[in-house]
């Protein structure tokens, strides 16, 4: 079974409650395509955590300005291929944030489909 941190469940809490009120005000496909959205958006920032701590940005240089013999000097040593692709291939790891963006996002679009069916 999985356990919920309590922010999870006061944030699940806080969303049925402004819903229900929301309900009382407008129409539920409103309230539904309303929540629809945030989750999507909880998910997308889910999806660039999830890249971000995969170590999947690693080894990315813009270098578009040609510099000096005396510049490139004085740069850092770019990684080796191999360093690189030892740090991509770790495992892919779930930080705390990471996960409650998916909990909220699964959430608010499992309640968006489920109100806009209704």
């Amino acid at each position: 079974m999985i356990k919920l941190k309590p922010a999870v469940l006061i944030s699940w809490l806080l969303i049925l409650i402004v819903d229900a009120v929301c309900i009382g005000f407008s129409s539920m496909l409103a309230v539904g395509n309303v929540n629809f959205m945030f989750g999507l958006g909880f998910m997308i920032v889910a999806a660039f955590l999830i890249v971000k701590n995969g170590h999947l940005f690693t080894g990315w240089r813009f270098n578009t300005k040609k510099k000096t013999d005396l510049e490139q000097e004085n740069l850092p040593k770019q990684p080796k291929v191999n360093e690189v692709g030892s740090i991509k291939n770790q495992a892919i790891k779930f930080s705390a944030p990471t996960k409650y963006c998916l909990y909220v996002g699964g959430l608010l679009i499992i309640l968006g489909i489920g109100l806009t069916i209704i």
